[in-house]
């Protein structure tokens, strides 16, 4: 769906959550299910309180690449994987174990009590005392599983270190046209049309990874 079609709507739980190009449902999901849904690993969710330009997790402040006004019910901060760095600077993090894929490793980590996964470079070397940080500006604010909107960008995305992209061997969505599947406790089909796919998931997820609400 993502290689071929130019739009890509996404439904979830019988409504339309998104629709947009491949680029904006990476970037910049709509709906927490979404964030999870597209890529592999999918987004990290944390819990936090949102104040203006930094987000409280536990006992650590994150920087936020924009300011936010103030938000209600359930609020979470969501960062991709790809742009998770883990190094000897930044907030301490539990390393638990880390999976060799082929093209890349992915560290799986707890930090301030919450899942964290992370892509790791090929060839890198876990320092002593791993630490993370996240890139401001690819960091996006979720209240009760929708997007917010900012008030105003502190740092622009284009000045993260890591560009945007989809490596195929991620996509884990991927089915035959106009087909049906089941991916854990997925179920649903992908349509391709006239350059628009359509993702539609019929039965909520209950796994340790995503909880619907």
């Amino acid at each position: 769906a993502l290689t071929f079609a130019q739009k890509v709507v996404v439904m979830y739980d019988g409504r339309v959550v998104q629709m947009g190009t491949p680029e904006e449902l990476f970037e910049t999901p709509a709906h927490t299910f979404v964030g999870y849904f597209i890529g592999s690993p999918g987004m990290n969710l944390f819990d936090a309180d949102v104040t203006g330009t930094e987000a409280k997790l536990g006992k650590v402040s994150v920087p936020l690449g924009a300011a936010y006004g103030p938000t209600s019910g359930r609020t979470q901060i969501g960062i991709r994987p790809d742009y998770v760095t883990i190094s000897d600077q930044g907030h301490p993090v539990a390393v638990k174990r880390v999976e060799d894929v082929g093209r890349h490793r992915i560290l799986r980590a707890e930090f301030q009590g919450q899942a964290l996964n992370a892509i790791l470079p090929e060839g890198m070397t876990l320092p002593a005392d791993p630490r993370v940080a996240f890139a401001p500006g690819k960091i996006n604010v979720y209240a009760n599983d929708w997007r917010v909107q900012p008030n105003s960008w502190v740092m622009g995305k284009s000045q993260s270190p890591k560009p945007w992209r989809m490596p195929m061997d991620r996509v884990t969505m991927a089915a035959p046209q106009a087909s049906t599947w089941n991916m854990d406790s997925f179920r649903g089909f992908v349509c391709i049309r006239s350059n628009v796919a359509i993702l539609a998931v019929f039965r909520r997820y209950t796994g340790d990874r995503y909880t619907a609400p």
